[in-house]
């Protein structure tokens, strides 16, 4: 074997080896990141309510086909009365599409309303009738009726619902939720951190020891 032909092999295996440690590393960074932490701060495109300047805040990940999600709605909305100068509340979209089908459609309408100011009391809406739609092979004529009742702009409505921009911010909640390891809806995360509880009143206790009551 000559010296070039010897060469080019080194190289080669050089390279292997290379691109193997590579990837060794990379490996070793993505399992050294925190799990069950929000790694995407909330911003401006985050769904807010309560005191938005509270020192602590709950994220949900909620997926509106989910019944523990619908069944959890009435909860975190008396947090809200509850402790309203204490905590805010964010929710962000997590629709678990292999096994809700009409999962990502209601994140739509949600956006889409949310385009009119109308998101929460959308948000209400799929949660509270959500045995009405879960099982339609179109749920939008369902949803198109609660915009109507909300006094929505229905054209307005429907182009959002349609757009790319509401797609992809339902995609960019999902993949926040990712990054966190979300692994099932709801899922909660107290000033960052994932909440293991055991029922509502559990999840409460955790609160009411972070804000000092």
């Amino acid at each position: 074997m000559d010296l070039k032909r010897v060469g080019i092999w080194t190289a080669v295996i050089g390279g292997l080896f290379l691109m193997v440690y590579g990837l060794a590393k990379l490996g070793a960074v993505q399992s050294q990141l925190p799990t069950g932490t929000i790694q995407d701060p909330v911003d401006s495109s985050d769904w807010v309510k309560g005191n938005l300047m509270a020192k602590n805040t709950l994220i949900e990940y909620g997926d509106f086909q989910c019944p523990g999600c619908a069944s959890a709605a009435p909860f975190v909305n008396a947090l809200e009365k509850t402790y309203d100068n204490q905590l805010r509340l964010v929710f962000r979209h997590f629709p678990l599409k292999s096994i809700h089908p009409n999962a990502a459609e209601a994140a739509f309408a949600a956006e889409a309303a949310g385009k009119q100011g109308k998101f929460w009391e959308m948000h209400d809406l799929l949660y509270a009738n959500q045995f009405s739609w879960s099982g339609l092979s179109d749920p939008n004529v369902l949803f198109d009726n609660y915009a109507t009742q909300l006094k929505l702009n229905m054209d307005q409505f429907i182009n959002d619902r349609q757009s790319d921009v509401v797609k992809n911010k339902v995609e960019r909640d999902s993949l926040t939720g990712e990054r966190a390891s979300v692994a099932a809806t709801p899922s909660f995360y107290l000033n960052g951190q994932l909440v293991n509880y055991a029922s509502y009143d559990d999840l409460e206790r955790i609160i009411k020891q972070a804000i000092g009551q």
